[in-house]
């Protein structure tokens, strides 16, 4: 391959990756012949690791084996045990190879095993895929089957359904809110963005939450390895999703997650907004499970278990933890206080009021998030959360009213 197309091949593919797009990526890779393909990963790796350094670079080469790895277990062979194994492979084989090159000190720390934790994940992950896919197939058979049945009846019995479902209608109408019929009814004839940014809107001034929520959910290009990825952000102040959001959900979901990530708006910004508590303090909450996490045995940040292992082996563990959450706070602060500028402008709750005191126990539980794995993977801990079991609950009511609401239409 002459030199100036496999620059231009490598800075396309390089690109895409680091942004993330690893469809794309791909996609341009595929194109090119396997001793090709070699050859400009080569190169790829090399400059991930020259421009990002060997932390940012193992995480971006590593993400992309892993995503090359799920298309070649999928097309090869299929189901969780193909996707999982190509996954696993590819990933080691990089890790190993490329890592070892770029530094050997790394390498030293890094597992010498398979990467177990990553199938296992990816195997849960699959299987709940599959159940979530499973049993919307399973109802919309049985719709199906009873309509076919349905209008193959005679006149005596559609009459009866008919008297039936006029019965529900009411008692259906009955249990959603007055405040949710409007805004539901705000919704119909809209699709796609409108639909969100409509729905979004609404919730927001429902909540009450005009000024602290973000403006507007951002889309951005691309899904992640499985599904749908995106979520509110409590340092930046944002809610952001993959394209998928759009293009895969249906609008009683999407409401759902609209609901449920506005949630957790709430929830933080009450945290700032509580006595005693103040932007240091979250910050440093932040601070702290960041570090738990970077130094739990899935995550990609090598170089800082590498740091922490040689500060425990000279007897200065704590002083490292300590050391390393005081600079993250100290460089959060600005940031929390420009993005949340409005919010901390508003009157601060009491204390000792219900509102405090919630918002008290939303920090020790914001300090006690687990759960959330490198590829954004989310086990039973992390729904398990306080956070997250009141959003999640808040966005499934929503969408079953949405439902109940459209049933009657």
């Amino acid at each position: 391959m002459k030199s100036r197309l496999l620059k231009k091949v490598v800075s396309t593919i390089y690109d895409a990756a680091t942004k993330g797009d690893f469809k794309s990526a791909h996609s341009r890779l595929q194109k090119m012949r396997p001793m090709q393909q070699r050859k400009v990963l080569n190169v790829f790796n090399e400059q991930a690791f020259k421009r990002l350094g060997v932390e940012n670079g193992a995480t971006v080469v590593a993400n992309f084996a892993g995503y090359r790895g799920l298309q070649q277990g999928l097309k090869a062979v299929g189901g969780t045990q193909g996707m999982t194994e190509q996954i696993s492979q590819s990933i080691n084989g990089y890790i190993s190879e490329t890592l070892g090159k770029a530094s050997k000190e790394v390498l030293k720390e890094l597992p010498q095993t398979s990467l177990d934790w990553l199938k296992l994940g990816l195997k849960e992950e699959w299987i709940a895929i599959k159940n979530f896919v499973k049993t919307p197939a399973s109802k919309f058979r049985n719709y199906v089957k009873n309509k076919f049945k349905l209008s193959k009846s005679t006149n005596s019995t559609n009459t009866t359904v008919q008297a039936q479902s006029a019965k529900k209608s009411p008692i259906i109408s009955k249990n959603i809110p007055s405040e949710y019929k409007s805004i539901f009814a705000n919704l119909e004839g809209r699709t796609g963005q409108e639909f969100v940014d409509t729905a979004y809107g609404n919730m927001v001034s429902h909540m009450k939450l005009n000024g602290i929520a973000p403006k507007k959910i951002t889309i951005n290009d691309n899904d992640g390895i499985i599904s749908v990825t995106g979520g509110y952000d409590y340092i930046n102040n944002t809610i952001g999703y993959s394209k998928g959001f759009l293009e895969k959900l249906t609008p009683q979901q999407q409401m759902n997650l609209i609901s449920h990530e506005l949630k957790h708006c709430e929830q933080f910004s009450n945290i700032l907004r509580t006595e005693n508590i103040g932007v240091k303090e979250y910050a440093r909450v932040i601070s702290e499970n960041s570090l738990k996490r970077a130094l739990d045995k899935s995550s990609f940040e090598f170089m800082l278990k590498n740091r922490y292992e040689q500060a425990l082996k000279q007897g200065k563990g704590d002083e490292f933890i300590k050391k390393t959450i005081d600079s993250w706070t100290e460089k959060l602060i600005p940031e929390i206080e420009t993005n949340f500028s409005e919010v901390l402008k508003l009157p601060k709750i009491k204390a000792n009021s219900p509102s405090g005191i919630k918002a008290v126990q939303d920090l020790k539980a914001m300090k006690n998030y687990e759960g959330l794995d490198a590829f954004g993977f989310g086990s039973e801990n992390y729904r398990n959360n306080p956070l997250e079991v009141e959003a999640y609950a808040f966005g499934d009511n929503i969408e079953k009213l949405f439902k109940d609401f459209i049933s009657l239409r």
